[in-house]
């Protein structure tokens, strides 16, 4: 079979995947949607309502939380022999096979998740304000009353800094981007191995940090990013500030924002021709 991509054998591939699929998709948006209703109600009980302060760690926790176990098991049947043998052998290619589960474990569950809670948050956030009102009224009115608005999840209007939220959904699909290759990597338990591997990764990578590249550095601190180093002076002097070009700052920043997702997308594939069971 040729090993290049044909977007009609792609097609196929995810209609295929489809149609052995939607009704796990169509239940897994339904408990979605049920969690997402479950907690609000919780909160509209015995917490403060669906502020904006609660809206927006709902949104993002649920996100990384439902998307990452989703992409752990996206190549899910690489774990039984029997299955695994199954997918590797239908008559498409691997860049074919992974991109059709970038697809659906990408794109699809973004917008579906993004669709499920700005379906479900308004009307919560209706019944919410008022609760609110009512309790306000009860308490005679003796505090403002403040009417919580529905949250704009692509943008953190707080701070003069970069938008939090933008860069949490960079984040987002990084993190994703690492559980896709997990669920090739590791045959079996892939969620619970990525979730150790990707810790031990963080805390070498601090260790070195602190043990190993701090030890080395003259006296100071990183200064405005980690491009930038203030040395400690002595006395009344001002602290000198050592920079490095321009250009290394942005290209670092440019590849820590977009690199990681693409990078481990690419590595996927790579592991998932190597693979054999």
């Amino acid at each position: 079979m040729n090993q290049s991509f044909s977007i009609n054998r792609w097609g196929l591939l995810m209609g295929k995947h489809w149609s052995e699929n939607r009704k796990k998709y169509t239940l897994g948006v339904a408990a979605i949607a049920s969690l997402m209703l479950l907690w609000y109600g919780f909160m509209i009980i015995v917490g403060e309502g669906l502020s904006e302060d609660i809206q927006g760690p709902t949104y993002f926790v649920g996100l990384f939380i439902i998307g990452c176990i989703y992409a752990s098991l996206l190549f899910g049947d690489l774990a039984d022999k029997p299955k695994g043998i199954s997918y590797l052998s239908v008559p498409a290619s691997h860049l074919e096979k992974v991109l059709c589960n970038l697809f659906f474990g990408v794109i699809v569950f973004f917008f579906v998740y993004l669709a499920i809670y700005y379906i479900v948050t308004p009307p919560m956030l209706a019944l919410s304000n008022a609760v609110k009102e009512a309790r306000w009224k009860t308490d005679g009115g003796s505090y403002p009353f403040i009417k919580s608005h529905l949250v704009n999840v692509f943008h953190f209007g707080r701070g003069n800094g970069e938008d939090v939220f933008y860069l949490f959904h960079l984040g987002f699909f990084a993190v994703q981007a690492t559980f896709i290759l997990g669920s090739v990597y590791f045959t079996r338990f892939s969620f619970i191995k990525t979730v150790i591997s990707v810790l031990l990764i963080w805390l070498f990578l601090f260790l070195f940090l602190a043990k190993v590249l701090g030890p080395m550095m003259p006296d100071g601190s990183y200064f405005n990013g980690l491009t930038n180093w203030s040395l400690m002076s002595d006395g009344n002097a001002p602290n000198k500030v050592i920079m490095l070009p321009k250009w290394i700052e942005s290209t670092t920043t440019f590849l820590f924002k977009f690199g990681f997702a693409p990078l481990f997308w690419v590595v996927t594939y790579f592991r998932l021709k190597e693979k054999e069971i």
